[in-house]
C-alpha cells in the first residue's frame, strides 16, 4: 500500500482555501496511473480527515485511491461507546453507500495522530460533541483546534490514546474498560471494508502523559516509544492489562480470518432496532453460504434483542466464544459484549 499523507492540502493556489483543488487529485490520478502501469498489486491509500463526503472524492470515478481512511468512524464508535447511545453511529452505517467494486472504506480506531472530529460534521449535535471533548479532557486527553473562517477555535482532533479514551475518569482498566476497548475493536474489524490496527492498540497502551509534556506536542500523547524488553515483560503477566487486551485482541483476530463473511467487499445489511444500547448488522459472504449477524452492546446494562423482528434466520453459536445460542431467536446481550452470530 502507498500513502498519500494529506493530500487534500497539497496544492496551494493564492485566495483559495487550499483544500481539495482540482490539481491535487490529478496528482493523485497519475499516482494511480504510474501504479497500474508499473505495480498493479500495489494499492493506493489517500488520507483525508475530513467529513464523509469530501474524503470519498478521492475515490474519484475510478481513476484514483483504491482506498480511503473510514475517518467518521473512529469519532462515531468513541461517542457511543462513552454516551450509551449509538444511534449516530446507526444512522451513519445505514446511510453509508458501499464502495465500488476494487476499492474500499480502510477502516480504523486509531492511527499515530489523534482522533479528528471534523468527520463528526452533520452526524451528531454540537452540544453531544462538546460532552465528547469534555469526556476525552477528563480522561486525560487534549483536544488540538483549528481557526475557522470568522476566527473563532472549533475541536478538530482529540488527542488521546484510544485505549485510555474508553475509560472512565479516574478508572485504572477495570474489565468494563478492556470489554468495552474490544468490542469497539470487534466492531470495527466486522465493518465492510479493510480493516488497519495501530500497533498500540494490539496492546492498550494508555496515554504517553510525559511524552507529550516533554515535547510540547499533543499527538505525542498517543505516540509512545515501548522498548522490546520492557514490552515482552508486561505480556508474559497473565494479569496485566497490556496482557489481556493483547489475547483479547488475539481471538478477535484469530476467529475473523477464518470467516468468508468478512471479506472486504461482503454484504453488509444494517439492522435499525428500536434500542439505542444495541449495534446490529449482518455481513454476507461473496458466495452467499455463510452469514453472520454482529451484535454489540454499547451499555454498562444487559440489552435482549427479539431476532425475529428483522429477520427468519436462525443462528447457532457466537463465533468469538464458541457459546451456543440458548435460543434462536432470542438473545441476551451482555455488558459492552460483542457477539459473531454464526446463522444457520
Amino acid at each position: 500500500i502507498i500513502r498519500l499523507d494529506a493530500i487534500a492540502y497539497l496544492w496551494k493556489q493564492v485566495g483559495t482555501d487550499c483544500i481539495h483543488r482540482p490539481e491535487a487529485h490529478e496528482v493523485v490520478k497519475l499516482f494511480r496511473d504510474v501504479i497500474d502501469a508499473v505495480a498493479p498489486h500495489v494499492l493506493l491509500l489517500t488520507e483525508t480527515n475530513v467529513p464523509h463526503a469530501e474524503n470519498i472524492r478521492y475515490f474519484g470515478e475510478d481513476d484514483e485511491a483504491h482506498l480511503v481512511y473510514q475517518f467518521s468512524l473512529p469519532p462515531l464508535l468513541l461517542d457511543a461507546m462513552l454516551s450509551g447511545d449509538a444511534v449516530p453511529l446507526v444512522n451513519w452505517l445505514s446511510e453509508l453507500a458501499p464502495s465500488k467494486p476494487g476499492t474500499a472504506f480502510l477502516n480504523f480506531t486509531a492511527s499515530h495522530d489523534g482522533v479528528g472530529v471534523r468527520p463528526l460534521e452533520g452526524l451528531v449535535s454540537r452540544e453531544r460533541m462538546n460532552q465528547l471533548v469534555d469526556r476525552v479532557k477528563k480522561l486525560g486527553g487534549k483536544v488540538s483546534s483549528r481557526r475557522q473562517p470568522d476566527g473563532t477555535e472549533a475541536p478538530y482532533e482529540l488527542n488521546i490514546s484510544y485505549f485510555s479514551a474508553m475509560d472512565e475518569p479516574g478508572g485504572k482498566g477495570s474489565e468494563f474498560h478492556i470489554r468495552r476497548f474490544l468490542t469497539a475493536q470487534g466492531l470495527m474489524l466486522s465493518l465492510r471494508g479493510m480493516p488497519a490496527i495501530y500497533f498500540h492498540s494490539l496492546f492498550g497502551t494508555p496515554n504517553d502523559l510525559r511524552g507529550a509534556a516533554q515535547s510540547g506536542m499533543p499527538r505525542r500523547i498517543n505516540r509512545r516509544k515501548l522498548q522490546r524488553d520492557e514490552l515482552e515483560a508486561v505480556l508474559n503477566e497473565a494479569n496485566s492489562v497490556p496482557a489481556k487486551v493483547f489475547a483479547g485482541y488475539r481471538r478477535l483476530l484469530s476467529a475473523r480470518v477464518k470467516q468468508a463473511a468478512f471479506h472486504p467487499d461482503a454484504s453488509q445489511e444494517v439492522w435499525r432496532i428500536d434500542n439505542p444500547c444495541l449495534v446490529a448488522f449482518l455481513r454476507t459472504s461473496l458466495d452467499h453460504k455463510q452469514k453472520i449477524l454482529v451484535l454489540a452492546n454499547v451499555s454498562p446494562k444487559e440489552q435482549l434483542l427479539d431476532i425475529s423482528q428483522f429477520s427468519e434466520l436462525r443462528f447457532d453459536r457466537d463465533l468469538l466464544s464458541e457459546r451456543m445460542c440458548e435460543s434462536a431467536r432470542r438473545i441476551l446481550v451482555k455488558p459492552y459484549e460483542l457477539l459473531w452470530l454464526n446463522a444457520i
